[in-house]
């Protein structure tokens, strides 16, 4: 995994899309400098009281600025955020600010080693995590870790059986 140098924070604007006013247009917006991003697209959800689909704006942000993450109250940071977005056009800001801020979550932005190229094989991904993640367990039990055997080549003859014994299968 590589850390990419820059904060991502992602939130889940109630605005409606005419609140919004994004006339059921998706986008995203690039800075100049400090890994500034900014995208936002509408979703509808069957609404909780059953009364139709319910609108919101599924968003994300991203800057190289480590202070905003490091401000533990979720309003505050919610608010340096918005006021680090303000400049930018409408309705970036005001997304940012009616989402609540407890629910606006923060992760560092990283590329796993594999996002280099393009992804042909996704089962070979996961089945490195899971052996990345056995290596941890074993170290953590103090166990050494043997790889698991290779899995038979399909193409192949099949499995190879062997009796070790008498016609009466007495071994």
């Amino acid at each position: 995994i590589e850390d990419r140098g820059y904060t991502v924070f992602r939130g889940n604007s109630p605005l409606t899309d005419e609140e919004a006013q994004m006339d059921g247009i998706s986008f995203q917006t690039w800075g100049v400098g400090r890994s500034m991003r900014f995208a936002a697209v509408g979703m509808s959800t069957p609404s909780p009281s059953g009364g139709g689909d319910a609108e919101s704006q599924v968003w994300f942000a991203t800057t190289n600025d480590r202070s905003i993450a490091a401000i533990e109250d979720p309003a505050e940071r919610r608010e340096k955020l918005a006021d680090h977005f303000r400049t930018w056009h409408d309705p970036v800001a005001r997304l940012i600010e009616s989402t609540p801020s407890q629910d606006i979550l923060v992760e560092r932005g990283v590329a796993h080693r594999h996002s280099t190229k393009p992804v042909f094989d996704l089962a070979a991904i996961i089945e490195h995590e899971r052996r990345v993640e056995e290596r941890a367990k074993a170290k953590e039990r103090g166990q050494e870790y043997r790889e698991p055997p290779k899995p038979v080549d399909h193409d192949g003859p099949g499995p190879v059986l062997i009796f070790v014994g008498d016609a009466s299968m007495t071994v």
